[in-house]
């Protein structure tokens, strides 16, 4: 496995600096501030900012300030939190914590489809999770929900999970996924499932960065959410909904190849925020090996690339950089918040740029609102 330096911003800890001090030379007169940030700001000169004054608590702030130019004008509430706050320095320790995968699991009567193989998808879907869950285990905390819930019919999809997401969690999984009473059978209620994976999502208090991994093999036909309305509306609306409450969905389509189901998981895919960046947008996979090589790439992914916060950012007003490159702020292929603001995950071909290095710095400013970051 690669190992990455994330130094940021010239310290030896990974942190998240707040850069809304006054640093002598840009564009105004030094401020006189104390070293806690709570002396009277410089004047900004043209085009400059106007912030309180103060050392950013380590060094020479000269050496450690980020340039900033433009925005806000002087006060001692720069950050807009009402409380009266001078705009200081502040630095967040990052670390890797693992990331938690719900894996929504389809159970529904089609899976026990043979196609043109000797055994069922079920079988071979089964049998790629054993390896994979056994595999990750240890840098993935996985949870399990499926759908329709066993015993609720063919469209019932009960609230909470069939087990909770924990580290080192395989046995309890997997345990679950090849009971007899989880025998595929029933229609494929997505949306519920998708709803009922976000509310459970919601419950949990961990720091860690939350996704969600989707595998099916059709086309949703349960509408029990929204009568009247389609499948597949709803499905993408979950989904949908899954994002902008920060868990994102990874949707994998199991031997789907040519089918009608394949416009819908795109659509999916696109409301998830985590589509292949090819054609098509989900995750196609048609055996065992498919399926074994996709979650570890997922796996992979959001354990190289997401970057959980101590706590939300004081400021919405960021730049990421790589190797000294501004990543673009873009759910697609930059930078992009978790849920609750409590996480930085680089996206797509940032994320790819990230892991392929030998060695790749990693730096995040906050500035004050309107501040502008070079």
């Amino acid at each position: 496995m690669k190992r990455y330096s994330h130094r940021f911003l010239g310290s030896l800890l990974p942190v998240l600096l707040v850069a809304c001090s006054t640093d002598p030379g840009i564009n105004g007169e030094p401020g006189t501030g104390s070293t806690n940030g709570s002396g009277k700001g410089g004047k900004g000169g043209s085009g400059g900012s106007s912030v309180p004054g103060g050392s950013l608590g380590f060094g020479d702030p000269k050496a450690s300030m980020p340039t900033v130019r433009g925005g806000a004008s002087g006060g001692t509430d720069p950050l807009n939190t009402g409380e009266g706050k001078a705009c200081a320095l502040e630095k967040f320790e990052l670390e890797r914590n693992p990331p938690e995968l719900l894996l929504v699991l389809d159970r529904s009567g089609s899976m026990t489809s043979k196609d043109a193989r000797l055994t069922s998808r079920w079988v071979e879907t089964t049998a790629a999770l054993d390896a994979t869950l056994k595999a990750t285990e240890n840098v993935v905390s996985w949870g399990l929900k499926m759908f329709p819930t066993p015993g609720m019919g063919n469209c019932g999809v009960g609230p909470g999970v069939e087990e909770d997401v924990r580290p080192a969690n395989y046995m309890m999984v997997f345990g679950r996924i090849n009971a007899v009473a989880t025998a595929p059978a029933g229609n494929t209620p997505t949306a519920a499932a998708i709803t009922a994976g976000t509310a459970y999502l919601k419950t949990r208090t961990t720091k860690n960065p939350k996704f969600i991994v989707l595998a099916t093999d059709g086309e949703p036909n349960c509408e029990i959410l929204n009568p009247g309305a389609s499948g597949r509306a709803a499905a993408v609306a979950a989904i949908d909904a899954a994002a902008v409450a920060g868990y994102k969905t990874y949707v994998i389509g199991i031997a789907t190849a040519g089918s009608n189901a394949s416009t819908t998981l795109d659509q999916m895919a696109d409301a998830g925020q985590t589509p292949r960046m090819a054609m098509p947008r989900y995750y196609p996979v048609n055996t065992r090996q498919d399926l074994i090589m996709v979650l570890n790439t997922i796996a992979g992914q959001i354990s190289s690339c997401v970057f959980p916060l101590s706590k939300a950012p004081p400021s919405m007003n960021a730049a990421v950089k790589i190797d000294g490159v501004i990543v673009t702020k873009d759910p697609a292929n930059g930078w992009s918040y978790g849920a609750g603001d409590k996480s930085i995950q680089l996206n797509g071909t940032s994320c790819e740029r990230l892991r392929s290095a030998q060695k790749a710095d990693v730096s995040i400013t906050f500035a004050c609102p309107g501040v502008i970051i070079d």
